[in-house]
């Protein structure tokens, strides 16, 4: 009977980890699928805003207000017969912006009159006056709101992610613009970034309704997933075959959520399908953006899944055969546990006692550090060894640990019987019963009185030390292996900080302390120029600090080598009056700056990032006027002396200017963080309004540079 009910325990063990197990495998196996889909839409989604940034400053540095343009909608408008020369002035204005743009991917720039007809295709500049607003919904809603489009549209011919923006005079719509690219070209973007191939998935009712039957059989091509359409362009090679997961597909899909499966191969890596859904310029679902991707990883989590299983099943039998072992291991361990209580025994100093705190045994130690039998402990309680100076606060927090069930560990003073006083290192442990009551207290102790007396005898040491030092009348730090280990009391009373572990936490070294002699932050340069001098004099050197008031004070420092070990002490006697000693100072400005020649940096700035000089005006236009902002957050921050705030600041303008090579704003920045991290305020200060000044020089070179342009 029992070995029956054995064998069914063991049975239900291995169903229910074969099940956790393949559960888990599920579990890993969806989530690296979901993580691989929030990639490919969050690439997706990139792509498509990288492009509309771009398309966004063409927008608004060459078009919206491009008085030229408006002046040629306009003539149009009211003399259509000029249509033609307007039409040939437009292509020849806009040629080099057209190839700048095919360079980019844009295959397709094409402007609109205000009724929604083509005026000028630049990739078919033959072709214009045909009406898109019944072939697309986008012409037709910007004639109507004037508002910009963006995103994927089915033409009469092809699919192709537009960005389309309105063309305004004044408050009147005269019209708008449009480029485009092949979704071709976002997918193989999409390649270059996460491998693997890539396809649309269409609506089949879209692409009937939308495409011309001759385009669309020569372009488009069933999918073998009903209701859906493949793209020939993205699917050339016809590397995209859905039956071992099309019966999957025609119930997910119909649902428009990102969805991810896995054609399962154990010996070669796996093919992952990811689908994510993709809408049409006007925010109607459209189809799915496709992605075929080898990985080991399935494999993997299967493999591993199978050792984790094999592992449990290990333990399982590990488990078994130690219960098997429960009764011999059981003996032996009572047998041992009674070899450990004879050592602690002989080694420790042990005593019991009941809930109410009565002794009730104690071992042959106790006896001889006390000096008391054991008849005359048992039934007394811990008083009996208690020394008069011990402070009731300490018995009244024990008792409040150990009758909460927690241990309590901590140093008590007793008294023997003779009189004499010993000190012991005390862990007082409650033991339970199987309901969690108290049964009894055990504490295991160890002496150390020897300790506590050396520590006493050390504590006075210093004691004394401390009270010589503090009242020699002069000010002294010592310092050793660049870390200060010691200022005495009249340097508290005269400088900025209070005490050791505040001075500490600040600086380090005693040179952090030297300011110019108008109180501004030293350079790390002119600190080790003081540090140099004062090392390899005999006399005592000029120097300048900050006193607890704020002000300046002039302070003459005699440094004094002392070995110690292998090493050395550096004891520095601050003075306040010594004649005829040579000057240390440093400069009054403490914030090197480097050269910030605008009109030479803005070239190089130009040269290097190598873009349009429209699109790059426009890009330090957006500098300057974020930087403007920075700067004032900069202020308020500063008045509140949010450090934190003042260096995430800083971080983001240092990336901006090293981006547009402003390197003299980068620097600045950068040291600006540095000091932020320390809490450094009036380097803060210092640097904020370096970059002010920067700035303001990079506006005026800007605005010149603008004007020359003009």
């Amino acid at each position: 009977m029992l070995k029956s009910k054995r064998f069914y325990l063991i049975a239900v063990a291995v169903v229910l980890i074969s099940n956790m197990s393949y559960i888990d495998y599920l579990i890993n196996k969806r989530t690296y699928l979901n993580e691989k889909l929030v990639q490919l839409q969050t690439n997706f989604e990139n792509q498509i805003n990288s492009h509309k940034l771009i398309a966004d400053l063409f927008y608004s540095e060459s078009i919206k207000n491009n008085e030229e343009l408006k002046s040629l909608l306009i003539q149009i408008e009211k003399d259509p017969t000029q249509a033609d020369d307007a039409r040939k002035k437009l292509y020849n204005y806009f040629y080099n912006t057209y190839q700048y743009l095919s360079s980019k991917g844009f295959a397709v720039f094409h402007f609109h009159d205000s009724e929604g007809k083509s005026f000028l295709r630049f990739h078919k500049p033959e072709k214009y006056g045909d009406s898109l607003t019944a072939l697309r919904n986008s012409i037709k809603n910007i004639v109507k709101d004037h508002t910009p489009r963006t995103g994927l549209e089915i033409g009469v011919y092809n699919e192709e992610i537009r960005y389309i923006y309105p063309i305004f005079d004044g408050n009147s719509f005269i019209g708008s613009v449009e480029i485009s690219y092949r979704p071709r070209f976002l997918l193989n973007a999409l390649q270059k970034q996460m491998g693997g191939d890539y396809t649309l998935l269409l609506s089949k009712e879209t692409i009937d309704n939308k495409i011309l039957e001759k385009t669309r059989k020569k372009s488009y091509k069933l999918s073998g997933i009903p209701n859906y359409y493949i793209t020939k362009e993205t699917d050339g090679d016809s590397v995209f075959n859905f039956n071992g997961i099309k019966n999957e597909l025609l119930h997910t899909l119909g649902l428009n959520q990102p969805v991810g499966y896995v054609e399962q191969s154990y010996i070669n890596p796996s093919t992952i399908f990811l689908f994510t859904p993709i809408k049409d310029i006007e925010g109607t679902q459209l189809g799915y953006l496709v992605a075929k991707i080898s990985s080991d990883m399935p494999n993997w989590i299967l493999y591993t899944q199978l050792v984790k299983l094999f592992i449990w099943m290990l333990i399982l039998l590990i488990a078994i055969y130690l219960f098997n072992r429960t009764k011999k291991e059981q003996m032996r361990s009572e047998a041992i546990l009674e070899q450990y209580k004879y050592a602690i025994d002989q080694s420790a100093i042990v005593s019991k006692t009941n809930p109410q705190g009565k002794i009730t045994f104690v071992n042959e130690k106790f006896c001889q550090i006390s000096g008391y039998k054991q008849e005359e402990l048992i039934g007394q309680s811990h008083n009996i060894v208690r020394h008069p100076d011990s402070a009731d606060s300490i018995f009244t927090h024990m008792w409040k640990t150990i009758l909460s069930k927690q241990i309590w560990r901590g140093v008590l003073k007793n008294r023997r019987k003779n009189g004499e006083d010993y000190y012991v290192q005390s862990t007082i442990t409650p033991i339970l019963d199987k309901d969690e009551n108290i049964i009894e207290f055990i504490a295991i102790r160890e002496d150390v009185t020897s300790i506590i007396k050396h520590r006493n005898e050390l504590k006075t040491d210093k004691q004394i030390k401390n009270v010589l030092l503090d009242n020699l009348g002069t000010t002294i730090v010592v310092q050793k292996d660049n870390e200060i280990l010691y200022a005495n009391r009249p340097f508290y009373e005269r400088f900025q900080y209070n005490h050791l572990q505040e001075l500490t936490r600040n600086i380090k070294r005693i040179k952090e302390l030297f300011v110019s002699e108008t109180g501004m932050a030293l350079s790390e340069v002119q600190r080790q120029k003081i540090k140099d001098k004062l090392l390899s004099s005999s006399e005592p050197q000029k120097v300048h600090m900050l006193e607890k008031d704020g002000k300046v004070a002039t302070i003459y420092i005699l440094l004094m080598k002392v070995p110690f070990e292998q090493g050395h002490f550096y004891l520095f006697k601050l003075l306040d009056k010594i004649h005829d000693v040579p000057s240390v100072d440093a400069p009054a400005t403490s914030v090197a700056m480097p050269s910030s020649n605008y009109a030479e940096q803005l070239k190089i700035s130009e040269s290097k990032l190598r873009l349009p000089a429209n699109i790059h005006k426009g890009l330090v236009t957006k500098f300057i006027e974020s930087m403007q902002k920075n700067t004032h957050e900069l202020q308020l921050a500063l008045n509140v002396k949010n450090f934190d705030n003042i260096s995430y600041i800083a971080h983001n303008l240092k990336g901006s200017a090293s981006t547009l090579v402003f390197e003299t704003i980068a620097t600045l920045a950068s040291d600006l963080e540095e000091a932020a991290q320390k809490a450094q305020e009036e380097p803060c200060k210092q640097y904020a309004d370096a970059l002010l000044k920067e700035l303001q020089k990079l506006t005026t070179a800007h605005n010149e540079s603008t004007t020359d342009v003009k």
